[in-house]
């Protein structure tokens, strides 16, 4: 696996981000009414937005599997991924399309594609991307760039065909909606929630 440089300036202030991602869940609590432009109509508020709906969607999954005898994910976890999703959000560098017309320019940018690879790591059941980058030199058409992203997986799912899906799916993705020339997908499962043993039931039990 790639030892990879991150590409982004420094964040925002931390108390910035989780004032946007505290004030972004209770919208998301409130049903999203009445409507707020500035959060759907927000390329970074939109990322976090979709982040939440994911672990809310994961939540339930971890209650059909039981989620009294499994931890749940603690504040660190939680601001960590948030924090990633705010990050990655932004613009970051331009990334062209290849045009047949003189003066036509197309493009996509970073954090555009840094978002695709999100939802598609998060499109595999039971998993939660945590961070995504992409090295290489993507404003030159046809470099080659590697994609590194890290993900949670569910307590019984197979970490390696959890990671083998996600990588499916990131490929799968940039095909369709990129022309990035990619010739690595390192994915690497940092997370995992793992059932607690019950506690013993000692009352009436003979001493």
């Amino acid at each position: 696996m790639n030892d990879l440089t991150p590409i982004d300036p420094p964040g925002p202030d931390a108390d910035d981000e989780n004032d946007a991602v505290e004030r972004i869940s209770e919208y998301l609590e409130a049903g999203r009414v009445p409507y707020d432009p500035s959060i759907e109509e927000d390329p970074e508020a939109r990322a976090i937005l979709r982040s939440l709906i994911r672990l809310r969607s994961l939540s339930g999954e971890l209650i059909e599997a039981d989620a009294a005898s499994l931890p749940a994910p603690d504040d660190s976890w939680l601001k960590g991924v948030l924090g990633a999703v705010t990050r990655e959000a932004r613009s970051g560098r331009d990334i062209p399309f290849s045009s047949t017309e003189p003066g036509d320019r197309f493009l996509i940018t970073e954090g555009a594609v840094r978002g695709l690879i999100r939802d598609a790591g998060d499109s595999v059941e039971g998993v939660l991307v945590g961070r995504c980058s992409i090295e290489g030199d993507v404003t030159d058409p046809g470099a080659e760039v590697t994609i590194s992203l890290t993900a949670t997986v569910l307590y019984g799912i197979s970490i390696t065909d959890s990671a083998e899906h996600v990588r499916a799916a990131v490929h799968s993705a940039l095909l369709r909606h990129t022309e990035l020339t990619v010739v690595s997908i390192d994915v690497e499962i940092t997370d995992v929630f793992i059932a607690r043993a019950p506690k013993a039931d000692t009352e009436g039990a003979p001493s």
